[in-house]
């Protein structure tokens, strides 16, 4: 078996012993539990990635909570060959009760409407795999995946708080859509951290001590009502597909808390659907916390672990790559155009992105035939519209063969690009008469209509028409996975975290994911993953904003004195150049004779030795 020398990241701020035996009587130190309160599982790490054929996460090994009686559980791990204090290490703990259930169970409920109603999605990498074809959030904008950051979080543009050039006044750390309601889910997720933080000192202390040590300084950068805030921001992911990352912005030593709330609420194992956090480089060791081979049966047996032999998913692949926000952006400022009603014929013949939406974004409230005045710019209204849009196919989804497998319900079929009402015969003559001639018959040839512009026939105008628009198309296929059964060494250890259980994790070093969900919902969402976590360089008062001041002061000092160096550079009048004599006697006088022989700011510039043929100096001054 593969097992690398050093296994994996290296850190101790979650617990560390150089026995498991060491580990549990810290563990039970920590917690106040004893015995099977406490359950340990060794892992194994392989460095080898588990993900689907497009690069999507996969589960190999899943555990459960074996019981009621279970309250916290631990993967740990091995440094082979290490006789010190640091053999064994935590890599996740996991409180299976760590919020208390009617919280959960409100917090779920208030989530679920405010954010849906009010939230701004943010945009995150880990949204898509490495090529940003796939679709593990959902095809259906109005339900797919999605998560919503809050608090503080690492800049780039300032080495420090996102708000450093904001005053505190004008910060909004809960921002939505609607500011009247930033108030209420500011107040529910700063009662959260609160509660949270508690659970936190007791299950990772040291790493709670690291993220707390500059709490008093930066203040403003912390969230919680009561002293002792270890985390600065706050993630809500509702049914998002997070494909393997790390979460390399997180400060040092610190420490990751995803805390679940799941539609399902029973103790057992749920029937519909269900998402799973993933270690992908980690496999599951096949003896339990004694070194036994039956007791790690029995775990199976009883369902505390369940090992797979495919896993099942729904591989949903774009034609073509999702485009990043800058490239969005991008494409948005380069897609509006402005007219007026001197420059809207040139404009439309010659910007290469008119599309019908042009016409809604100037008059929303009139027809686009009202919106042009020729009989010209009507045609073309017309063509360009018959150009852009398109009747939409029927849902890949409708599949009847996906709907009896692992109880996934397709979405109702709709179309996405609505036939625009103007499709239809034009009343007037001159426009049907060109209507019969081009749009009646969708295969036909374009053909220029005479009557219209004697001077400019049509055809002309037809060569700037914009490209056609291509529906972007969506493969969905079923997969087992099970390339990812033949290899042992392939990773893929899962946790099916409950209803209000709260994970810790170094999510800055070690590589993690969920598993994609079949139906995803956010409407009501099958898990909402409420992760805190506290960003580097989150240590200074204001948010920083005083640090960022000063940086911008000098950065305003040292700009004045280079225009300033250059407009003096450019108003000083230059010296004449002064040529040295020839010299009658042919040889070449030192450095400090040929100074004297010259007043003061007028000496020779003689060429460089590097630019001229070389220069040589009679004895003694040539060794």
């Amino acid at each position: 078996m593969l097992v690398p020398q050093e296994p994996g990241p290296y850190y101790t701020h979650l617990g560390f012993g150089e026995s498991v035996a060491s580990l549990r009587q810290q563990m039970e130190q920590r917690t106040g539990l004893v015995g099977r309160a406490i359950r340990f599982e060794k892992i194994l790490y392989t460095g080898k990635e588990g993900k689907t054929v497009q690069g999507c996460p996969i589960a190999k090994w899943i555990i459960r909570r074996s019981s009621l009686e279970e309250k916290v559980l631990c993967l740990i791990k091995e440094r082979r060959g290490h006789r010190c204090q640091t053999t064994w290490l935590i890599v996740i703990s996991v409180a299976w009760e760590g919020l208390a259930l009617k919280d959960s169970d409100y917090l779920y409920g208030e989530l679920v409407y405010r954010l849906n109603a009010h939230g701004v999605a943010t945009n995150r990498r880990c949204a898509t795999n490495e090529d940003r074809t796939c679709a593990c959030q959902g095809l259906d904008p109005e339900t797919c995946g999605a998560s919503f950051s809050f608090g503080c979080s690492w800049s780039m543009f300032f080495n420090g708080c996102k708000f450093a050039r904001s005053k505190s006044q004008s910060v909004r750390k809960f921002r939505l859509s609607d500011e009247s309601q930033e108030a209420d889910i500011g107040d529910r997720l700063q009662r959260f951290a609160t509660a949270i933080a508690p659970l936190f000192q007791r299950i990772a202390p040291d790493a709670y001590a690291n993220q707390v040590e500059f709490e008093k300084a930066a203040i403003d950068c912390r969230l919680g009502l009561m002293p002792g805030r270890p985390f600065a921001g706050v993630t809500a992911c509702f049914d998002f597909c997070a494909h393997s990352h790390r979460d390399i912005h997180d400060m040092n030593n610190g420490c990751t808390v995803v805390t679940t709330l799941t539609r399902h609420r029973g103790f057992h194992k749920p029937t519909d659907d269900e998402q799973l956090h993933v270690l992908p480089h980690y496999i599951l060791d096949g003896v339990d916390e004694y070194n036994s081979v039956e007791g790690q049966r029995s775990k199976v047996d009883s369902g505390a672990i369940e090992i797979l032999n495919k896993y099942p998913s729904i591989l949903r692949r774009h034609s073509q790559p999702i485009p990043s926000k800058t490239k969005r952006k991008a494409q948005i400022q380069s897609n509006r155009v402005i007219y007026t009603a001197a420059n809207e014929d040139t404009a439309l013949v010659q910007s290469s992105h008119v599309t019908s939406s042009t016409y809604y974004e100037r008059h929303p409230s009139r027809t686009f035939l009202e919106q042009s005045g020729s009989m010209e710019s009507k045609i073309r209204a017309l063509q360009t519209s018959s150009q852009t849009y398109r009747p939409a196919v029927d849902h890949l989804m409708s599949n009847p063969a996906f709907a009896s497998w692992g109880g996934y319900t397709p979405p109702p079929q709709k179309q996405c690009w609505q036939q625009p009402p103007w499709h239809n015969r034009p009343s007037d003559p001159q426009l049907s008469q060109w209507w019969r001639q081009n749009l009646s018959s969708p295969s036909s040839e374009m053909r220029p209509f005479g009557p219209v512009n004697p001077v400019q026939p049509f055809q002309n105008l037809i060569r700037h028409q914009p490209p056609l628009l291509t529906e972007p198309r969506v493969t969905v296929q079923v997969s087992d996975n099970e390339e990812n059964f033949k290899d042992p060494n392939i990773g893929g250890v899962a946790i099916a975290l409950t209803h209000g259980s709260v994970l810790f994790e170094c999510a800055k070093h070690e590589l993690h994911a969920t598993t994609a969900l079949r139906n995803p919902n956010r409407r009501n969402p099958t898990r909402i993953s409420l992760v805190l976590y506290q960003h580097r360089n989150m240590n200074e008062g204001k948010h920083g904003f005083d640090i960022n001041e000063k940086k911008m002061e000098r950065k305003r000092i040292e700009q004045q004195r280079q225009e300033e160096a250059q407009t003096t550079a450019s108003t000083t009048p230059q010296q004449p150049t002064w040529l040295p004599a020839p010299n009658p006697y042919g040889c070449t006088l030192p450095a400090s004779a040929a100074a004297s022989c010259y007043p003061n700011s007028q000496q020779p510039v003689l060429p460089s030795i590097h630019h001229a043929f070389p220069y040589h100096l009679s004895y003694p001054y040539n060794p």
